[in-house]
This record gives structure tokens, C-alpha cells and sequence, in this order.
């Protein structure tokens, strides 16, 4: 054997290149130096579970308990159960040890995990050697809870002191009841409290029982938490106060009957003006629940080191929530900090409101206080209307702006047209250099389209290559408009609009640019050869 297989870090590092079961299988089979790394390799994620870590006990111990209709074995413990000897566990701790990452699905009856625990198993292993950790060094816990397995609230009994990751899924759970979700948090925090990266979803029978202040708070090394359950706002009070909190998703669209009051007040009161409210750590805020709804959720706290926000309902907001939420925005977040907002107002709104209502200019610059801002996305079914103005102020203000959506789903000819024309997108060509996504409608009546002579004062953005109009059509002559438009973005290539009549308008304009791009190119090529 050479001499550099003596050094385990050298060795542990190829191990580390090995990639597939297979290859590590033979790894550990043929060479007695990688044997180790190999079978660390074999075991740091079982594909099984748990499964083929209780194959390895001795047999007079379980048996299949029978197959299902799908094929899938259930193990379960042998009755009677007989005592067991540290030598029953020799082989089984050989193992377990090596387990750094592992996925449990909870289901009795699924044709794509071919085999899988009985309750009675499950209890049985986390118990039969109480206090002794069946899983010493796991480090991240997938518990997916399906159908009705009979052990879905024992999930903290696998966790132990060097858990940093935890998911705990309960949503198509018919066993854990409204009290369970709590209940396994909090002994989930008295057994791993450095948990860094938590993901919890609640249990659809706890619809009507939101989590109370206190779960939370033990978490103190909690980085990132996704949250998809009721919760009072004490809960938001208390991750305020964690000291590493940087990623926080909160989730409340588990049900189409959803009411305002499912962030209900806690059990402390919460002065809304105090200075102490604040998420000093919080880089990224993610609120999936009506836009009304997370207007509450923002407007206690301060963010003072936000930098991307992103709002999105599950049912349509009426513009008078959206101004709200702008103006939120502003005063909340640090006018810095704050580089990406991306708002979707939800849809489906009535028939006699699509199209009635109208975020207009004084809404959205709002928010030209975020000098660093470089995406900007809005999606609602109100119409947008700026005009260039407005444009030109949003333009100054952003110009690190890489991305630019504002996307309006009411139908078109609009109640309030929108006076944005060719000549904003000019402002946004020259103080914006590096935008490459745009969305916007503009208005290219004959009448508002200028002059191709240096539009926007002879500056080009040259990254921007696509254009998308939600709505308005290209209007009058589409060479005009396409000379245009070639002149403010010389490496536009497509220009679409979202279909019908409107999409084919804005294809006769693209046909123009490719014209325009084609004989440019020409004539470069011509010029070069001819000197």
C-alpha cells in the first residue's frame, strides 16, 4: 500500500470524489484503506430510511409484517419481544453512526417506497435503549408525514445534539392533532437547540389553533425558518429576538377559506411603537399570504438589514392595499439595504373589479428612496398606469436596476390608459445600463412616438434583449416604433406581447429590429472589407 493512503484526510478527500453507491460499494469491498470512507459514504444518506438500519439487527428480532396491494413491505417488531444484548446492537451502532442526513416518509401505502416501518417498530427502536441517541451524529432530519403511520408526533425522537438542519412536514397528516405541533418543537429545542436551518409545516387539522410565543425562542442559532402554519404575532415577536435570523419564509395559503385574523394577537401585548420590535439580523423576508394580511405582519418591525422582500397572495389585492404596502415598505426598510422587491398581488379578483382600480405613479415612486434597488417586480390584476415623468424619476433613482416587472393582468382597452410612451423607455435606457429584464406596458400611439434622432439624449442600454408588453398592442407604424426602439437598446432581439392580436402587433416590430440589426450588420461587414 503506498504511503499516502496512511494519511486519512488524503484519503477521506478522494473518498469524498467517489460518486454512487455503486462505486462506493466497491470501494469499500476492494480496498482496505478506503473501506472506512467508503461505507461513510455508503451510509451519510440512506436511501431507505430507516429500513435497511434494522435489517442489520438480528432476525428473530422483526419480520415482515406483509406486503401491500403497491408491493411495499412493512417491517415490524417480532412478537414476543425478547430483551436485547449489546451484541444485538453491535452491528446496528457500526452503522447508525456513519447517518448524517436521512428522510423518513411516514407512509403504510406507497407504491414508490418499496419498503417501510410499522408504529410499532418505530417505538420500539427509539426506546428499547433509552437514553442511549439511535442516530448519535445526524445532522439534518427530513420527517415527512403522510396518511396515518401511528408515530408521526415522535419525530424529535431521532434529533439529537449535533442536528443543524430539521424539516418537518405535516401537511397530509390525518393523525397529529392541533396540540402535537407545539408540542414536538418544543422537545425538538430541549434536545438540538443549534438548530440553524428549520422548515415546519402544520398539520391540516391546526388550521383553527395557530402557534403561540415561546416555540420559537429557544432557537437561538436559527438562521433560516420556513413557516407554513397559523401563528400569533407573539411567534413574530419572539424571532425577532433571535440573534442570527437572517432567511424567514411564512406560509398561510394551506386553505382557500383563509381570514385576516389568522395572525391573531398573542398573549403579550405588543406595542407596535416600540423601538425594541426589530429584525436586526434579517436579510431576506418571504410572506405568502394576502398582501392585507402581511401589511400586519410588516408593520410592527423594522428591517435594518433587509435586502430582498417578496410578497405573494393567494387571492387579489385591491390597489388601496398596495399603496399601503409601498408606503410600508419605505418606512420600515432601510433605504440602502434594500435591493429586490417582488410583489404578486394574487388573482381570480370579480369580474367588476379586473381592470377598475389603478396603481398609479404616485404609489410606485414611493419607493425611489431604495437607491441600491436592482429588481422591481409587481404582478396584480389592477391596471399600472406611469407616464414618462414618473419613469424618469423611478430611472434616476434606480440605476443599478437590473430587473423590471410591473405586469398587469386587467384586461385591455384599459378604464385608465396607461401615458407611459416610447420616451420612458428611453429614461430607462440611459440611467438604467445594467437592466436585462423589462415587463412593462407602454403606449405607442402615433402621436407619442418620437423622433429616432438620439432618443433619451443619445444613451443606449446595450444588455437589454427582450422586451415583454402584458397588454397594450403596438399602435401606429411599427417601422417607426422598431427604429425606435433599436436606437434606445441596439441588442434588443424579441419583443412579445401576450397573445392574439396584441402579440401579433408587437411581432411586426420585432420583424422591423431584425431588419434593422440585419442591414447594420451588413453594413458594418461592408465597411470593414472595404477598408
Amino acid at each position: 500500500m503506498h504511503r499516502a493512503l496512511t494519511i486519512q484526510e488524503l484519503v477521506r478527500l478522494i473518498a469524498g470524489e467517489v460518486y454512487g453507491k455503486h462505486a462506493l460499494r466497491a470501494l469499500a469491498l476492494t480496498c482496505r484503506a478506503f473501506h472506512e470512507p467508503a461505507l461513510d459514504g455508503l451510509w451519510f444518506f440512506p436511501d431507505d430510511g430507516l429500513v435497511n438500519l434494522v435489517k442489520v439487527l438480528p432476525t428473530d428480532l422483526w419480520e415482515v409484517a406483509g406486503m401491500s396491494e403497491t408491493g411495499q413491505e412493512t417491517l415490524t417488531v417480532r412478537e414476543p419481544t425478547r430483551p436485547t444484548t449489546q451484541l444485538d446492537w453491535k452491528r446496528f451502532d457500526f452503522y447508525a453512526h456513519r447517518i448524517r442526513e436521512l428522510r423518513v416518509i411516514t407512509n403504510l401505502d406507497k407504491s414508490e417506497l418499496p419498503r417501510t416501518l410499522s408504529a410499532n417498530l418505530f417505538r420500539w427502536l427509539v426506546s428499547a435503549r433509552h437514553p442511549h441517541r439511535l442516530l448519535p451524529n445526524l445532522q439534518s432530519l427530513i420527517w415527512k408525514a403522510e396518511g396515518e403511520s401511528g408515530y408521526d408526533d415522535s419525530a424529535y425522537m431521532l434529533v439529537g445534539p449535533h442536528l443543524v438542519k430539521l424539516n418537518l412536514d405535516f401537511r397530509d397528516s390525518c393523525e397529529v392533532s392541533d396540540e402535537h405541533p407545539p408540542t414536538v418543537l418544543l422537545r425538538c429545542a430541549q434536545r438540538c437547540p443549534d438548530i440553524r436551518n428549520m422548515c415546519f409545516a402544520a398539520p391540516p387539522l391546526a388550521d383553527e389553533e395557530p402557534i403561540q410565543g415561546g416555540v420559537f425562542a429557544p432557537f437561538k442559532m436559527l438562521t433560516t425558518l420556513k413557516l407554513r402554519s397559523p401563528l400569533t404575532h407573539d411567534v413574530l415577536v419572539d424571532l425577532s429576538t433571535l440573534p442570527n435570523l437572517a432567511y424567514l419564509q411564512v406560509d398561510l395559503t394551506f386553505t382557500s377559506d383563509i381570514e385576516d385574523e389568522i395572525i391573531l394577537p398573542g398573549r403579550v401585548a405588543v406595542s407596535f411603537s416600540s423601538p425594541n420590535l426589530t429584525f436586526r439580523t434579517l436579510v431576506s423576508l418571504d410572506l405568502n399570504m394576502p398582501v392585507d394580511v402581511a401589511n400586519t405582519v410588516i408593520s410592527p418591525y423594522r428591517f435594518p438589514q433587509l435586502q430582498n422582500l417578496h410578497l405573494k397572495a393567494d387571492r387579489a389585492t385591491n390597489t388601496e392595499t398596495l399603496s399601503e404596502t409601498f408606503e410600508l415598505i419605505r418606512e420600515r426598510c432601510d433605504h440602502t439595504g434594500l435591493n429586490a422587491i417582488k410583489i404578486d398581488g394574487g388573482e381570480h379578483a370579480g369580474r367588476d373589479e379586473m381592470g377598475a382600480q389603478a396603481i398609479t405613479a404616485a404609489s410606485l415612486t414611493r419607493l425611489c428612496v431604495f437607491r441600491h434597488l436592482r429588481v422591481l417586480e409587481v404582478f396584480i390584476e389592477a391596471c399600472i398606469v406611469l407616464d414618462d415623468n414618473a419613469v424618469k424619476e423611478m430611472a434616476r433613482s434606480w440605476t443599478q436596476l437590473e430587473e423590471l416587472s410591473l405586469v398587469s393582468m386587467a384586461k385591455y382597452p384599459w378604464t385608465n390608459p396607461t401615458a407611459m410612451t416610447l420616451s420612458g423607455l428611453a429614461h430607462l435606457a440611459r440611467y438604467c445600463p445594467s437592466l436585462w429584464r423589462l415587463e412593462i406596458d407602454v403606449d405607442t400611439d402615433p402621436a407619442t412616438v418620437p423622433e429616432p434622432v438620439k432618443p433619451g439624449g443619445g444613451f443606449r442600454n446595450r444588455v437589454l434583449k427582450r422586451i415583454q408588453v402584458p397588454r397594450c398592442p403596438a399602435l401606429g407604424n411599427c417601422a417607426k416604433t422598431g427604429a425606435f426602439l433599436h436606437a434606445i437598446f441596439p441588442n434588443l432581439r424579441w419583443i412579445t406581447g401576450s397573445k392574439g392580436s396584441q402579440a401579433r402587433s408587437w411581432g411586426l416590430v420585432q420583424e422591423v429590429i431584425i431588419g434593422i440589426r440585419v442591414a447594420s450588420e451588413w453594413e458594418k461587414g461592408a465597411g470593414s472589407q472595404g477598408d
